[in-house]
C-alpha cells in the first residue's frame, strides 16, 4: 500500500504481506485521527477570532451580547429612565461597516399601548416616514428565546442616503415595551441579520429597580 504524504512523496508503508490486517486498519484509523485534529483545530482558531462584547444597562433593565466589530454602544436620546418615561441607546457603527443598533425603553403611558400590537403600530407609524420608506414583511418571533415579540423588515435611505434595510423587533416585559431596531447595508445581510438573530437571543431583563426613595407620611 503506497500513501502520499503532505508534500505529495510516495511512502511505501503498507506492502502486501508485510503487515497483518489489523495493523493496517490501525494505521488508516490513526491517519484519519489526525485530519480530523487538524479540522477541529481550524475550526477553532474560527471561533476564536469572532468575539462578542456585553452590554448591560440597569435603567433599560437589559443585558445582552454583541459582536465586537459592529461598533461602540452610546447614550443616546433619555438615557436616564429614573427621570424620563423612556429612554434609549444605540450603536455608533464603524466606518466600514455601517451598521446600527438601537434599544428603546418604553412605558405604557408614552405609547399609549395596551398590547405588544399596540406598540408595533406605535413603532411603525414613526419608522414609516424615514426617506424612501418601503415595508417589506412581518412576522411572530420571540426574544431571548422565550420572550413573545413582533418584528416587521423595511428599506429606506440613512443619513448618508445610502439604500439599507432594517428590521424593528418589539416586545414587552413587566408592563414595559422594548423595541430594538437594527439597520445594515443590503448587501451584508447574509452576514450580520444571523449575528442580529444571537444578539437578540441573548438578551435578558434584569430586575426592575424601584427608583423612589422613601419620604416622610406629611409628604404624601
Amino acid at each position: 500500500m503506497r500513501l502520499l504524504d503532505r508534500s505529495g512523496v510516495q511512502l511505501r508503508i503498507f506492502e502486501k504481506g508485510l503487515f497483518p490486517k489489523h495493523i493496517i486498519l490501525i494505521g488508516v484509523a490513526f491517519i484519519a485521527l489526525l485530519c480530523m485534529i487538524e479540522f477541529n483545530s481550524a475550526f477553532g482558531q474560527v471561533n476564536e477570532t469572532s468575539q462578542n462584547q456585553t452590554y448591560e444597562n440597569d435603567d433599560l433593565v437589559i443585558r445582552l451580547s454583541y459582536p465586537s466589530d459592529w461598533g461602540n454602544i452610546t447614550a443616546g436620546r433619555r438615557t436616564d429612565c429614573s427621570k424620563d418615561p423612556s429612554c434609549a441607546v444605540g450603536i455608533r457603527p464603524n466606518s466600514e461597516s455601517l451598521i446600527g443598533m438601537a434599544i428603546g425603553k418604553y412605558t405604557e403611558e408614552e405609547c399609549s399601548c395596551n398590547s405588544l400590537k399596540d406598540f408595533a403600530k406605535y413603532v411603525y407609524k414613526r419608522t414609516e416616514k424615514r426617506t424612501e420608506f418601503s415595508f417589506i414583511n412581518d412576522n411572530t418571533t420571540t426574544v431571548g428565546k422565550k420572550y413573545p415579540a413582533l418584528q416587521y423588515e423595511s428599506s429606506s435611505l440613512n443619513i448618508d442616503n445610502i439604500k439599507v434595510k432594517s428590521l424593528e423587533v418589539m416586545t414587552t416585559n413587566n408592563e414595559t415595551y422594548f423595541e430594538l431596531s437594527f439597520s445594515y447595508p443590503i448587501e451584508s445581510g447574509a452576514k450580520v441579520l444571523p449575528e442580529f438573530r444571537r444578539a437578540i437571543d441573548s438578551l435578558e431583563f434584569l430586575p426592575f429597580q424601584n427608583n423612589n426613595s422613601k419620604k416622610p407620611s406629611f409628604m404624601n
